[in-house]
């Protein structure tokens, strides 16, 4: 019953296929490929809006680490102790990691 509603009590109630809650993306199939893409997305978006500051020559590598540790990583992380990943959905995590801890030890 797809987009149908049902009164419960005062409150009206939709049926629907994915929704947000806690900052986390849950569906009725409990598949967790929909959060996985979504992570990445946001570490990805993280990581842009950080790039002048990573490739900047004035910031230290550890004060870059910092920035990593504290503001890239939990965002791409958010949620993991309850992910059941494929062998593709850890590549692509392992990947978006690497990617973005490369901008700290390039040379500054």
């Amino acid at each position: 019953m797809h987009g149908t509603t049902s009164l419960k009590g005062n409150y009206v109630l939709k049926r629907v296929d994915n929704s947000k809650y806690l900052g986390t993306m849950v569906n009725k199939m409990k598949n967790r490929s929909a959060e996985l893409n979504a992570r990445l997305i946001m570490a990805n978006r993280a990581y842009y809006g950080l790039q002048n500051r990573m490739k900047s020559r004035n910031i230290s590598r550890n004060i870059k680490t910092l920035l990593h540790k504290t503001l890239i990583r939990p965002v791409l992380t958010h949620g993991a102790e309850t992910w059941v990943l494929s062998e593709q959905d850890e590549h692509h995590l392992s990947i978006t990691y690497l990617l973005t801890y490369s901008m700290v030890q390039s040379p500054s």
